[in-house]
C-alpha cells in the first residue's frame, strides 16, 4: 500500500486524511462536487469506494430484524473492522436514486472470539478451528456440519450460522489432536480434561453437552485424516452430519473457543473491512 501511495503522489494525487464526506453535490444524476465538512471538492468524476454500513447498529437492526425468539441478532454482532463504516454515502446514493442490488441482510458474515472488542479486532479474532471438531449451540446442540468443505470456503458462512442460534453465540470444541493444524486466535481457548468439565466452564447443560459430543464420536467411522484433503473420515448416522475430517474429541486436554457473529456487509458494489 505504501507504494501505491508514492506512485500516486508523484503523479500528483492529493491524499487526503480525516476529511469524512458527508454527501455529494449531483446535477441531472452526474458528480459535481464532493462536500467535506465545509469544503467543496469538485471532480470531472467520482469513484465511491467508501465501505458498507456493518458499522451502523441502527441499519443492521432494520436489516436483520427480529427473530422469531424475540432478539435482534444484530445488537450482538462485533465488527471485525472499522468502526467508521456508517454506510452515509450508501445511504445518500440510496436516497438519490441509485440501484440497489441484493439484500442489504446478505453479508461476509465471519465467526470471531466472542472476546473480541466491539470494534477493530482484525483477522487475529477469527475462529478457524471449526472444520476440525464441533460447534455447539448455548442449548449444546450441533446445528450444521463443520467438515463440508475446506475452511477457506466456508469459513465466511460461520458468522451467519452462529448469527441464528439462541443469542448469537456458539462454542467451537476440538481436542489437544487438533492443535497445530489452524491459526490459532489471540485469545487462548478454555481447556479442561473432561467434557463435564469444559460444559460447566461455558455454562452449557453438562448432560446435553456430553451426550451432544459422545453422539458425535461415537458417529466418527475410520478413516485416513489429511486436513489437507477432502478426507475419508466421516460420521455416519448422525444429524446433521459431519462429511471430512470426523475425530472423536477425546485426547484431553479438551478445548472449547466462543464464535460470535462477525458481520461485513455488501451492498450496492461497495464493501470494506
Amino acid at each position: 500500500m505504501n507504494a501505491y501511495y508514492r506512485s500516486a503522489e508523484k503523479l500528483g494525487v492529493q491524499i487526503r486524511y480525516n476529511t469524512p464526506v458527508q454527501a455529494l453535490e449531483l446535477r441531472n444524476g452526474e458528480f459535481v462536487a464532493a462536500l467535506a465538512g465545509n469544503e467543496r471538492i469538485e471532480a470531472r468524476a467520482c469513484v465511491l469506494a467508501a465501505g458498507g454500513f456493518e458499522s451502523n447498529r441502527e441499519w443492521l437492526r432494520e436489516a436483520w430484524g427480529e427473530n422469531a425468539r424475540g432478539e435482534w441478532p444484530a445488537d450482538n454482532f462485533l465488527i471485525r473492522g472499522t468502526r467508521f463504516n456508517q454506510g452515509v454515502l450508501l445511504k445518500f446514493m440510496i436516497e438519490a436514486g441509485a440501484d440497489v442490488i441484493g439484500d442489504p441482510s446478505q453479508s461476509h458474515c465471519v465467526a470471531i472470539d466472542a472476546r473480541a472488542p466491539l470494534y477493530d479486532g482484525g483477522i487475529c479474532t477469527r475462529v478457524d478451528c471449526v472444520s476440525l471438531g464441533v460447534v455447539v449451540n448455548r442449548d449444546a446442540e450441533r446445528f450444521y456440519d463443520e467438515g463440508e468443505d475446506f475452511w477457506p470456503k466456508r469459513y465466511a458462512i460461520w458468522g451467519r450460522l452462529v448469527a441464528h442460534q439462541p443469542g448469537q453465540i456458539g462454542y467451537s470444541i476440538i481436542d489437544s489432536k487438533a492443535i497445530g493444524h489452524f491459526m490459532p486466535p489471540v485469545f487462548p481457548g478454555a481447556q479442561a480434561n473432561t467434557l463435564g468439565e469444559l460444559a460447566c466452564q461455558l455454562g452449557l447443560d453438562p448432560e446435553r453437552f456430553t451426550h451432544t459430543v459422545e453422539r458425535y464420536n461415537q458417529a466418527c467411522q475410520p478413516g485416513q485424516f489429511d486436513h489437507t484433503t477432502l478426507d475419508n473420515c466421516a460420521t455416519q448416522g448422525l444429524t446433521p452430519p459431519k462429511t471430512h475430517w470426523a475425530r472423536p474429541v477425546d485426547m484431553p486436554p479438551l478445548l472449547r473457543l466462543r464464535p460470535a457473529p462477525r458481520d461485513h456487509l455488501y451492498l450496492s458494489g461497495a464493501e470494506s473491512e
